[in-house]
């Protein structure tokens, strides 16, 4: 059952943290923490913060009905549990015409695509379609054997939506066989590599309706690099006959024995990376289609705040950077359950308004509550406040000329 948007728990967790003056976030839920840490200890049960307070009033009264209307959605990451999954089924709910589940080939991979389809026959969308296609983003080959097939798929009416929404947290210091970082491959270059590759579906989309869109899930994490910004370094080819085989200070190696996420090693700081350069590619791609006069496609980007998805169990469990007390701790002071996080995508890939440069995440502290907009446009409403988001020009041409070395090709 749905609970009230305005639940004791999230009116007393709001009261709280707006009395709290502490600068880092991190340490003003630790400040805030009502429990000694060994009662917040055991094990990290995802289901337990599971609930959902917005998606009602979300549905309701600030998205229409049919806003996914004729659309082909495509969205990577889409497995049990995660936002990509709900970002699929709010396709199917808006009237999707074809939603593409992109996955790599695991176990969770086809009762992911059973539980779209059992949602579109549950809610009585029946004239959408629903596909899935193997993309294992460790792979440059099969992102690009992915593509084949979704450009295959879109051969008439273009593709509509692309939301780059997969994601690995504070994995271990590992290169992929492509050569690079296995955060940056799968949380960055992978995703900008079928986005090159279907770039052509888009525009046809954009020709056809004047909005087709890519849509990228960042992350408060964002925020981590600070003043430092993005480390170029960290984002290319790890050469094994070189001494460019390891990554730079500071962004090298695993967590220290012990330590978790509140301690910001190296495991944090690369996902820190990732998520700043989501967020700041949205900037560098609105800039460049404006100035190679691509019109009709938008390049949005959202934060999900802090979701209880699979990803926090993974981290936790399989990757040990996350303590299952910091996991606890801060999902019971500001956590929401993985629907409500994914209401910021699902307004990026579907509101009615929305424009290339728009950046959205949750309105309460940017952790939880219905969707708002930080950026409209490409112009951050509180540029001191997201001034560790916004990119210099600099960085920006960097960057592109990055991708386009790893691809063989700017992306558009």
């Amino acid at each position: 059952p749905a609970l009230s948007p305005h639940t004791p728990k999230y009116e007393e967790t709001d009261r709280r943290l707006g009395q709290c003056s502490v600068a880092s976030y991190c340490q003003a839920l630790t400040v805030l923490s009502p429990f000694p840490t060994r009662t917040m200890g055991g094990t990290y049960s995802r289901s337990k913060y599971d609930k959902t307070a917005y998606h009602e009033k979300f549905f309701f009264d600030l998205i229409p009905g049919d806003a996914a209307s004729g659309k082909t959605v495509a969205v990577t990451g889409a497995t049990a549990n995660g936002l990509g999954i709900w970002l699929a089924k709010h396709a199917v709910l808006l009237g999707a015409k074809r939603v593409v589940l992109l996955n790599r080939a695991s176990p969770r991979n086809a009762p992911a695509l059973a539980e779209v389809i059992a949602f579109s026959k549950e809610c009585g969308s029946t004239s959408t379609e629903i596909l899935g296609v193997e993309c294992d983003l460790l792979s440059f080959a099969s992102v690009r054997n992915a593509a084949k097939q979704l450009n295959l798929i879109c051969k008439h009416d273009g593709l509509d939506v692309l939301c780059l929404n997969a994601g690995t947290m504070a994995a271990p210091d590992e290169n992929t066989d492509d050569g690079y970082n296995r955060e940056v491959q799968v949380n960055f270059l992978a995703q900008h590599l079928l986005l090159k590759e279907v770039f052509p579906s888009l525009k046809k989309a954009a020709a056809r309706t004047g909005d087709a869109r890519v849509v990228q899930q960042s992350s408060g994490a964002r925020m981590i690099p600070g003043k430092k910004g993005l480390v170029k370094a960290f984002f290319q080819k790890r050469e094994q006959d070189s001494q460019n085989v390891s990554l730079p200070s500071g962004l090298r190696g695993d967590q220290k024995k012990g330590a978790g996420m509140l301690m910001l090693g190296p495991a944090w700081k690369r996902y820190g990376q990732t998520k700043l350069a989501n967020s700041m590619s949205t900037e560098m791609y609105r800039e460049q289609a404006s100035r190679k006069e691509i019109a009709g496609v938008k390049f949005v980007t959202a934060s999900p705040g802090l979701a209880a998805s699979e990803l926090q169990a993974t981290t936790s469990c399989e990757f040990q950077s996350m303590k299952p007390w910091e996991a606890n701790l801060v999902f019971f002071l500001a956590g929401q359950g993985v629907r409500d996080g994914s209401l910021p995508i699902t307004q990026a890939c579907f509101g009615p308004d929305v424009q290339s440069g728009d950046f959205y995440e949750p309105s309460k502290f940017t952790a939880y509550g219905l969707p708002r907009a930080i950026s409209t446009g490409g112009f951050f409403k509180n540029p001191k406040a997201d001034a560790g988001t916004i990119s210099d020009d600099n960085t920006k041409q960097v960057m592109w000329e990055l991708l386009a070395d790893a691809f063989g090709g700017e992306v558009f």
